[in-house]
């Protein structure tokens, strides 16, 4: 699925998907011309993903603009999910397999939505059972933690990419974890205990965010 030269690359995805089937060789091709994309391909028959190396409000404003175009143009409606940066690794195919599943299944309506805020908005009721109140307020305490898991999730658990981006040496990134776990019972080297983290982790970043 992804281009083998691309892997060790780190890229925005933007995933869409359309109430109806298009064009995919003229979709793709429209598309691409208005995001400046590295990539881009569909995965079934009416969503799929573009790379892209850069996100921000024009973009976004693009986005809208370019979903009523298209809109019109192939008679279907548009949705776009955005993901942080992310780093393509040899196993990447499943990890947007996932990503492009959880996004096809999700009820919301907005034109444009960001994958941390639909992660939260699915799991929601894990995060806040009871027996996450401790790793809830361990977490709010030190903003080190909270920084570290963060960009553990953005960049897929990627131990050098996080030490280079957290300007601190591997060693102390890897012996940061092995002390989270020890105090916390969740291992942030799993990815189903690094997703309960980062949910956390990420409730806590928007409420000091509102205070």
């Amino acid at each position: 699925m992804i281009d083998q030269s691309l892997i060790g690359k780190a890229f925005i995805f933007v995933y869409f998907k359309s109430t109806n089937q298009v064009d995919k060789i003229l979709f793709i091709d429209t598309l691409s011309s208005f995001l400046q994309t590295q990539e881009g391909f569909f995965i079934d028959e009416n969503s799929g993903v573009f790379l892209i190396e850069e996100y921000d409000e024009i973009i976004a404003s693009n986005l809208i603009e370019i979903n009523e175009t298209i809109s019109f143009d192939f008679s279907t409606k548009i949705q776009f999910l955005i993901t942080p940066r992310q780093t393509i690794d040899k196993n990447f195919d499943q990890i947007i397999k996932k990503q492009n599943e959880l996004f096809t299944k999700t009820n919301n309506i907005e034109t444009i939505m960001y994958l941390p805020d639909l992660i939260i908005e699915q799991n929601l009721p894990k995060i806040s059972n009871p027996l996450f109140t401790n790793i809830y307020d361990y977490i709010k305490e030190d903003a080190d933690v909270s920084k570290m898991i963060i960009k553990l999730w953005e960049s897929n658990a990627n131990i050098s990419q996080t030490s280079n981006e957290l300007y601190i040496h591997r060693n102390t990134l890897i012996y940061r974890i092995n002390k989270f776990q020890t105090d916390t019972n969740l291992d942030l080297k799993k990815p189903q205990d690094l997703l309960i983290a980062y949910l956390i982790a990420n409730e806590v970043k928007h409420e000091n965010n509102h205070d």
